[in-house]
């Protein structure tokens, strides 16, 4: 457990918390961070508008301590017009007063839809293809292009300001980072695996993980599948897209996306708007390799005209299974057919050496 404290300011301080350790507490601070409006929460926005800096503060083991420990540099915030934010107290503390944080009650939910990409081709995507991958976005979706990026929450950099080539350069340093887009998308998610990188090539770990694959997800609000002119370009990117990447899967959903993770389990349950169905799923599920129509590297897509007919489900011995709310990869048991190498069988651990050593290429 940790005490959790974030510090904000109007102009940037000339002194900040410093980390800072004992034999009963730690105190880890956070570098100061460029904010936004828009990244100011319900509960203290209205109190600290104007604000546009953060630093997070973490006290781990002795709380009263490492409080105690911390309180000279909470009162130099203070002192030139910080404010404190104090999570589990619920307050906001400024140099004049103690405001209680005001909470807002939720807005109704927000029907989302979503884009969701599933491959294995990660060494080649990572090292050539998400450029071309971005050009097809560029041409395709602009709106899903990055407006802030950065490793961490606030993301620090813009497109605008930083440019393409900053953003290209900051993903291959970490594919995971965080990605803001534009109205109506919100954010894109992409999870690449690097095994030489993550160093888990080893056989005992490769049991623990699951298997795994790269996931691209697209997250935005329902009128990229409702309205029609942005529903057809964004079913344009889809389609090439898939076929860029290799996709076993790709689908346009209305709603949240049924598989929102790397650890893949079986095809999402329910039916897509639209959807790619590469191998080895074109063999297992003939129905919709029949009526799709076909596409390069054995896909076929079935497109939003098709599904308003068919309606193609995934069947139950290939869908992902109800999720058993454990942690993990293994939270989910797999499908019934599941046709890529089960990790904690000799045969299946040797396979994913093998894809995680030399992936898989065109």
């Amino acid at each position: 457990m940790s005490y959790d404290l974030e510090i904000y300011y109007k102009v940037a301080p000339s002194r900040v918390p410093q980390e800072r350790s004992s034999d009963t507490y730690h105190v880890g601070a956070g570098d100061l961070d460029t904010i936004e409006p828009e990244d100011l929460y319900d509960g203290i926005a209205e109190e600290l508008a104007g604000y546009r800096y953060v630093s997070h503060i973490v006290i781990e083991g002795n709380y009263e301590a490492g409080y105690e420990a911390l309180k000279p540099d909470l009162d130099a915030a203070l002192a030139v017009g910080g404010a404190i934010v104090d999570q589990q107290a619920g307050t906001i503390t400024t140099q004049d007063r103690v405001a209680e944080m005001k909470w807002v009650g939720p807005e109704p939910a927000v029907e989302h839809a979503t884009l969701s990409l599933f491959f294995e081709a990660n060494p080649a995507f990572e090292a050539d293809r998400f450029d071309e991958f971005i050009a097809l976005m560029q041409k395709h979706l602009p709106e899903a292009l990055p407006r802030r990026y950065g490793p961490h929450e606030p993301p620090r950099f813009k497109l605008s300001h930083d440019g393409l080539a900053h953003f290209k350069a900051a993903w291959r340093n970490d594919p995971s980072l965080v990605w803001y887009a534009h109205k109506p998308v919100e954010h894109v998610f992409t999870n690449i695996p690097n095994y030489v990188r993550e160093k888990k090539s080893n056989l005992a770990g490769l049991s623990v993980m699951g298997f795994r694959c790269s996931h691209i997800r697209i997250s935005a609000r329902a009128e990229l599948a409702t309205d029609r002119a942005l529903s057809q370009r964004a079913e344009e990117f889809l389609r090439a897209a898939a076929d860029l990447v290799e996709a076993f899967y790709a689908e346009m959903r209305l709603g949240d996306a049924a598989v929102k993770a790397w650890w893949w389990k079986g095809l999402p349950p329910g039916p897509a708007l639209c959807f790619a169905l590469g191998p080895p799923y074109v063999r297992l599920w003939p129905e919709a390799a029949s009526a799709g129509e076909p596409r390069s590297g054995g896909r076929v897509w079935l497109s939003r005209e098709s599904q308003k007919r068919l309606r193609l489900t995934a069947p139950a011995r290939l869908a992902q299974p109800p999720d058993q709310k454990l942690r993990g990869p293994h939270s989910q048991p797999y499908a019934a057919r599941f046709p890529f190498p089960r990790p904690g069988t000799i045969l299946g651990d040797v396979r994913l050496v093998l894809r995680r050593l030399f992936g898989r290429r065109r």
